[in-house]
C-alpha cells in the first residue's frame, strides 16, 4: 500500500466540546487586532532608550555638577550679592560681609549636592555605583547632609577665593567680568570640587588595593 502525505488541516479536523470545528490558524475576527503590539506601550517607553543614554555616564554626571555650580553662583554670589550689605566689601575677601556671603553661598552648595545632585547623578547611574567617583559622600543617614554642608563651605571658600585672585590678574582694576559670572566661576568651583574627590578616590582606591579587594567601592 502507497503511502502519502497528507496536510494536517485535511487530515485531522479538531472539533470542541460542542462539536464545533476548530481552526488550527485562527486569523483575527477583528481587523484592528492584527496591528496590536506583543507589548504594552507602557513597557516600550519603560525600556526605551532616550537621547541622553547615548551620552556617556561620565560627561553626564560632569555636566550636571557643573550646572548646580553655575546655579549656585547665580543665586548667591550674583543674586544675594548684589544686596547693598554685600557690596560694599566686594573685593576684599576676608570682609565680614564677604564671609557671610561665602558662607551661605557654601552651604546652599552642600545642600545642592546632598538633596539634588548626588541624587540626580544616583537615578541616571548606567550601571550601581556608576555615581562613586563623582560624589565626596553621599548615605541615607543624616550625617551626610551635614558632612556635605562642610564640604559646601570649604569648596565655596577656595573657590571663592581664587575666582577673586584669577580676577584681580586677569585685570587689577577688576572691570573684567572674567571668574565674576557663572560660567567661569562655576568652572573654578567645578576645579576645586574635582580635586577633593579625585583625592577621595585615590585614597580609597589604595585602602581597597590593601585589602586586597580591588573592587574601588562596593554597593
Amino acid at each position: 500500500m502507497k503511502k502519502t502525505n497528507t496536510p494536517l488541516e485535511e487530515a485531522t479536523e479538531l472539533k470542541d466540546e460542542n462539536g464545533n470545528t476548530i481552526s488550527i490558524n485562527p486569523e483575527p475576527e477583528n481587523d484592528s487586532l492584527k496591528d496590536d503590539n506583543l507589548v504594552d506601550k507602557k513597557t516600550l517607553k519603560k525600556y526605551r532608550i532616550h537621547w541622553y543614554h547615548r551620552i556617556p555616564y561620565p560627561v553626564r554626571a560632569l555636566l550636571i555638577k557643573y550646572w548646580f555650580f553655575g546655579l549656585n553662583y547665580f543665586l548667591f554670589q550674583m543674586g544675594l550679592g548684589s544686596l547693598d550689605f554685600f557690596r560694599g566689601d566686594a573685593t576684599n575677601t576676608f570682609a565680614v560681609s564677604t564671609l557671610m556671603l561665602i558662607f551661605v553661598s557654601g552651604f546652599a552648595l552642600g545642600v545642592f549636592n546632598d538633596i539634588f545632585v548626588y541624587n540626580i547623578l544616583d537615578v541616571i547611574e548606567d550601571e550601581p555605583g556608576s555615581k562613586e567617583p563623582f560624589v565626596i559622600f553621599k548615605s541615607k543617614k543624616v550625617y551626610s547632609l551635614f558632612i556635605n554642608v562642610i564640604f559646601g563651605l570649604i569648596v565655596g571658600f577656595l573657590g571663592t577665593y581664587l575666582c577673586g585672585v584669577l580676577s584681580q590678574l586677569v585685570d587689577p582694576n577688576l572691570e573684567s567680568f572674567w571668574f565674576r559670572e557663572p560660567l567661569s566661576a562655576a568652572l573654578v568651583m567645578f576645579i576645586v570640587d574635582g580635586a577633593f574627590v579625585g583625592l577621595k578616590d585615590l585614597i580609597v582606591m589604595i585602602i581597597r588595593h590593601f585589602r586586597g579587594n580591588h573592587t574601588v567601592y562596593d554597593d
